[in-house]
């Protein structure tokens, strides 16, 4: 079973993606692939609330919080009972919070959401580092998602921690035989 993770990274069309998915399962299923439809968007956010920790949860999704480890129990179930009952064997997922992972306590929690079984193979989409800071920091002034906390993904500036991207691709390197990296320009 290959479990494909699409994590983004931000402002590189992942919601286009997802949208795609969404709308076109058919498509990718006459191409083996099985994507699960969580939301009307296609967006896979349970993903990252259950692994993300919690100096980023509390400005992404601060209600989940309290409530993360028997978060986790159940999006565990909740991806065993999909990848038991699909016809595929390559399922994808697509959450670009996911980008977020920094440390091995993170990624850890996200494997151990997926079957022992499991081949997981990450994805993520990279832009040209002064295009992709310069489109973040313009999308956090006009969502006006900008803060001075400098442990935010919403601080704005050019030295937040969520453009030191080389961690989160040498975390996947450590720990997967593959890593898809795709070049966004």
């Amino acid at each position: 079973m290959n479990i494909y993770i699409h994590m983004g990274t931000h402002k590189t069309a992942t919601t286009s993606i997802q949208k795609f998915c969404f709308d076109n399962l058919n498509i990718l299923n006459q191409n083996g692939l099985d994507y699960i439809r969580m939301r009307e968007n296609g967006r896979h956010t349970e993903l990252n609330q259950c692994v993300l920790r919690d100096e980023v949860a509390k400005f992404t999704h601060p209600h989940i919080i309290p409530i993360k480890d028997s978060m986790n129990e159940k999006m565990k179930i909740f991806i065993e009972n999909f990848i038991k009952n699909s016809k595929f064997e390559n399922i994808l997922f697509s959450d670009e919070g996911l980008d977020y992972i920094r440390y091995h306590h993170e990624l850890k929690k996200l494997i151990e959401l997926f079957p022992k079984e499991s081949n997981i193979i990450p994805i993520l989409c990279i832009r040209e580092i002064h295009d992709w800071k310069n489109s973040w920091i313009e999308y956090l002034k006009k969502t006006q998602k900008n803060t001075s906390d400098k442990n935010s993904p919403y601080y704005p500036t050019e030295k937040s921690w969520i453009f030191e991207i080389d961690k989160l691709l040498n975390l996947l390197n450590e720990n997967f035989k593959h890593v898809i990296k795709i070049d966004y320009n």
